[in-house]
């Protein structure tokens, strides 16, 4: 499955290793499973560090149908949680469990689309009244080349933010070899995220404002004061990344 918005630092040793397990035989497209396992540097997702610039280890496994379904899991250590945690509010989430499912298809010489829906689960422990990270989201991609666009619509709240349903994500990437059949790749990702209801305001010491306060990880640009939440009504990132190939 490709994993927009996640890579590895620039130039930060990375080990990934995959197999795709025997299909079929023959000239049609065929079924198969496709599994992926490894390490990387600093965990990027849209931008910001899931694992505090630190290293993580991640796995997946799909499933392929020739006609264009597929389902999928995929997990990685995380610390954008833990790293918030207190004595007073203690929480103990260290990994996310993903479950995602969806279409694939080409309309067109070298273009194809992407429709599906992710499920983002952290399990662990969390104090009361914690709004819960847990975030489920549909998508729709295109791809010409080694461009993509993708727009991602959450139907719950936003990764531990509340009052966050609708927001929105555009994510436009450009995926390019270093050099013909080299094993590293660099990857440029222009995004922006904004809210398509109301900006939340949330009272001192709620969950959503500890959260916020936290600064770490997604929540990030998760903030409190109405001259603040602008910046979460419309946020613009860009990452480059370049990922080499150790194995």
């Amino acid at each position: 499955m490709k994993r927009y918005g996640m890579a590895a630092r620039v130039f930060m040793p990375t080990c990934m290793a995959s197999v795709k397990l025997p299909a079929l035989a023959g000239d049609t497209p065929t079924s198969g499973w496709v599994g992926n396992a490894g390490a990387v540097s600093d965990y990027l997702f849209r931008g910001l560090s899931q694992t505090n610039r630190k290293p993580a280890v991640q796995a997946g496994i799909e499933f392929d149908h020739a006609r264009g379904w597929h389902v999928g899991g995929w997990g990685s250590t995380v610390s954008w949680l833990s790293d918030a945690s207190t004595s007073a509010a203690p929480t103990s989430s260290r990994v996310e469990l993903d479950v995602y499912g969806g279409y694939r298809g080409s309309f067109a010489t070298e273009r194809s689309y992407d429709l599906g829906a992710y499920r983002y689960q952290y399990p662990g422990s969390y104090p009361t009244g914690f709004t819960l990270p847990n975030t489920s989201e549909i998508y729709a991609a295109l791809a010409w080349k080694s461009l993509s666009l993708k727009y991602s619509y959450a139907l719950t709240h936003l990764f531990g933010y509340a009052d966050s349903e609708h927001s929105g994500y555009l994510d436009l990437t450009w995926n390019q070899p270093l050099a013909p059949g080299a094993g590293s790749s660099m990857r440029t990702s222009v995004t922006s995220k904004w809210r398509t209801s109301p900006v939340p305001r949330t009272a001192p010491g709620s969950s959503a404002s500890r959260a916020a306060s936290a600064g770490s990880g997604r929540r990030r640009w998760a903030t409190t004061t109405p001259a603040r939440a602008a910046r979460f009504a419309t946020m613009h990132t860009a990452t480059t990344s370049v990922a080499p190939r150790w194995c």
